[in-house]
């Protein structure tokens, strides 16, 4: 006899004798009539002996259909998956606004987070640009300022992601743009969203933060940087000058290291950051960091040779600054100082050591040059104290003789030559 053929009361005894929700999804689809007639036997199932599992499934993938049959038969809607997600933490997060807000209206809680991560609804919305989703749960009331696991809020994730109008919409809304990350493992590091959206060049981010006189230019994260700071390192001159306009706190503050916003434009060679700020009043181009390096400095480690011209030609610099560093690249910075004539030739360090001390016996961490080309280029200037003391008493020529085989190779010996008294 076909299945066909059986009384209904008969084939809903078949499907309750079925233990397998897979064997009875099977027998369900044997026909259309066996659907139609089991097809609300297969939900209860899966609600009673799965979980309500598929409940899981269907927000995850936008099944509204199934979503509603499944919300029909009782399903458990505060269900979580292994990944601490619900239902309509799935919906959220996969931009099915329909599916978000049938479960809303059947009792599920708008302002649930993953107790995993502690994100929330908004937060997840947020961080995908779901602006739907973002609409509906807004309008729900949810709490625009909770923070995650991370420390982040919806805010943050959607300045983090260049989502304009999500920022926006959050702004409008009341949410704090002051907030900042504060888990201290995090990368952020304590940065707010005015700072991220600075350092990746979301200038409409900016200008809408901006635009509410709540997000703060002077902010400093836990390395101690500002907006400004980030800026600068990345470049982002349209930024910086939004950043200088609403307020100049910002503009000659130091990191934890000594670092102002100068100082990384030129460590991250952004020339043309440089030369714009080389035009701002008060800008200070000399900063040392704690280890005592200026910005010239940096310049002439990193062999940016246009760099350094650049900061040469300008009349604020101070070309004749102590390094207390010397080791890391006086000699370098010396020879490509030579063409102004105000640079002081036997300059010392805090070891007493002139440049041509460093030159005749350098350090290993010294990049590779022509030590003889630099004393030559140093001799040649007829300014040169030849017998100058460091505060060990060492002079050059001692310096030289002390160097031992490592000096004394093929070419030092026009060097010796040159250093020894006449």
């Amino acid at each position: 006899m076909a299945l066909s053929t059986l009384p209904s009361e008969l084939l809903l005894l078949i499907s309750e004798a079925l233990d397998s929700e897979r064997d009875l999804n099977a027998f369900v689809r044997t026909n259309r009539r066996l659907f139609h007639l089991l097809n609300t036997t297969l939900y209860r199932h899966n609600i009673q002996f799965s979980g309500s599992s598929a409940l899981e499934w269907a927000a995850r993938y936008g099944r509204i259909e199934t979503t509603k049959k499944l919300i029909s038969q009782q399903a458990n809607i505060h269900i979580t998956n292994s990944d601490g997600q619900t239902p309509v933490g799935l919906a959220a997060q996969y931009d099915h606004k329909t599916i978000v807000e049938l479960l809303l209206q059947n009792g599920a809680c708008p302002h649930t987070t993953n107790p995993k991560s502690c994100r929330t609804l908004l937060s997840y919305a947020a961080k995908s640009n779901h602006q739907d989703v973002v609409r509906s749960l807004l309008k729900e009331g949810v709490t625009l300022d909770q923070r995650d696991c991370f420390g982040k809020t919806a805010l943050f994730y959607a300045v983090e992601k260049g989502h304009n109008v999500v920022v926006q919409m959050l702004l409008e809304k009341g949410a704090d743009p002051s907030l900042e990350d504060v888990d201290i493992n995090s990368k952020d590091k304590g940065r707010t969203p005015l700072s991220l959206a600075a350092s990746n060049g979301l200038i409409a981010v900016v200008n809408l933060l901006l635009k509410t006189n709540q997000a703060d230019v002077g902010s400093c994260d836990n390395d101690g940087r500002t907006p400004v700071s980030w800026a600068a390192a990345s470049g982002q001159r349209t930024i910086i000058k939004s950043l200088l306009q609403k307020s100049d706190i910002g503009k000659n503050l130091r990191d934890k290291e000594g670092r102002t916003p100068f100082s990384w434009a030129v460590i991250r060679k952004q020339k043309d950051m440089v030369k714009f700020l080389l035009e701002i009043d008060e800008i200070d181009i000399n900063p040392k960091n704690h280890k005592g390096q200026t910005p010239l400095l940096w310049a002439t480690i990193n062999e940016e040779k246009g760099m350094v011209k650049l900061l040469v030609e300008n009349d604020k610099i101070d070309i004749n600054s102590r390094d207390v560093d010397a080791d890391l690249g006086y000699v370098n910075i010396t020879s490509l100082l030579l063409g102004r004539g105000d640079v002081d030739i036997n300059m010392k360090d805090k070891s007493g050591r002139t440049p041509l001390s460093w030159a005749v016996n350098p350090t290993e961490s010294l990049k590779p040059v022509s030590h003889e080309m630099i004393v030559q280029r140093l001799l040649a200037t007829g300014r040169v104290d030849v017998n100058s003391r460091d505060n060990d008493g060492w002079t050059p020529l001692s310096r030289l003789l002390n160097s031992g085989h490592r000096t004394f190779k093929k070419g030092m010996v026009p060097i010796l030559e040159a250093v020894i008294p006449k």
